[in-house]
């Protein structure tokens, strides 16, 4: 009997867990959520600014590799991505202010 026990015990434990595989799916679902985000991030950059799709992600990955210590528009990583899209860091901040904000509306929307 105690080898049965532990048989079962043992295919009890080989189950997959639910709520890891619903964690899993929550990952992956969230993991699609964050990009659907940035892509409407860019393009909305894009949109505000009148450039092209890529030159907007370009400005947006140099923006992301500044944010970890906070963006400051008045820096001079700040006005040298500015000056990549040939528009002033005043520009820029508003227009990534504005894209925030229509991705936002737009996220919760749905």
């Amino acid at each position: 009997m105690p080898a049965e026990k532990s048989a079962a015990a043992a295919g009890k434990s080989a189950a997959p867990n639910p709520s890891a595989a619903a964690m899993k799916a929550a990952a992956r679902q969230s993991g699609t959520v964050e990009r659907q985000a940035e892509q409407a991030m860019v393009a909305a950059l894009a949109s505000q600014l009148g450039v092209s799709h890529s030159a907007a992600q370009s400005a947006m990955n140099q923006i992301e590799s500044l944010d970890r210590g906070g963006v400051d528009p008045a820096s001079p990583a700040f006005a040298a991505i500015a000056h990549g899209l040939g528009v002033t860091p005043t520009r820029l901040a508003a227009a990534l202010d504005a894209a925030k904000q229509a991705v936002g509306r737009s996220l919760a929307g749905h």
